[in-house]
Parts: structure tokens; C-alpha cells; sequence
């Protein structure tokens, strides 16, 4: 989702039939994967925002994947308002994936940090029969 880039890896999701919304701060970097992706025709959703402000309405998506997306938002309080607006766009049962070259510390000893990996990590019920 966020730090899209040119979404390289995404074009995989989108090829297997995912509805992807690539979101990025950078329109160069989205330009990229746009060209790539009508040349392919793989359908994604091109957004460019920043991931403090994200364009999306509550609890709408399934996957986030922050591929070295926290380390490029400074000052590091934003990283916080960021991560707290991941929180907001994910359903109940959602996935977050974050990578980061950096320790984000800030981020680490933060309640609402602690409450998405727990989220995260609670085992799933089983359906209602």
C-alpha cells in the first residue's frame, strides 16, 4: 500500500486478480509503475498522498505493506501519526507487514504500536455456523 514506488513486487498481487492500491508521496515514482502497469494491463489504483495522511476510509483494507516506508517519513513524530492512520484503513482480521532498515523506537513504545502487532497477531475465531 503505502510507499508504493514503482510497486514492482505489487504487479505479482494484481496479475493473481488482488485489487491493489499503490500509495506513494512521490508522482515520479508512482509515474514509473503506472507505465509499467498499462503496459502489462494490470489494474491498480494509483494514489499519491502521504502516509500520515492517507485517503482512505476506515477499516477497507485486507493487506498493508509498508516496505521500507517508515524510514522516509521525518520527523520521526510523523512516523507515529502514520502508523496510527495504518491502524485506521485496516479491517478487523487485516494484515501488516513493515519492513525497515531503521529501529523505529519511537514507534516501539508506543501503545498504539503495541495494540496493531497485538491485533496483528490474535488468533483468528472461527466463523459462526
Amino acid at each position: 500500500m503505502s510507499g508504493a514506488g514503482s510497486a514492482r513486487w505489487r504487479f505479482t498481487w494484481a496479475y493473481l486478480g488482488a485489487e491493489i492500491a499503490a500509495i506513494d508521496i512521490s508522482a515520479q515514482r508512482l509515474a514509473v509503475g503506472q507505465r509499467v502497469a498499462r503496459e502489462f494491463g494490470l489494474p491498480v489504483r494509483w494514489i499519491q498522498a502521504s502516509l500520515q495522511e492517507l485517503p482512505l476510509p476506515d477499516r477497507c483494507i485486507e493487506l498493508v505493506v509498508l516496505n521500507n516506508s517508515l524510514c522516509y517519513v521525518v520527523p520521526r513524530p510523523e512516523r507515529l501519526i502514520g502508523v496510527v492512520h495504518v491502524r485506521r484503513v485496516l479491517r478487523p482480521g487485516a494484515r501488516l507487514l513493515c519492513a525497515t532498515q531503521t529501529a523505529p523506537r519511537c514507534l516501539t513504545r508506543s501503545p498504539v504500536f503495541r495494540v496493531s502487532i497485538a491485533f496483528r497477531r490474535a488468533p483468528r475465531r472461527p466463523a459462526p455456523a
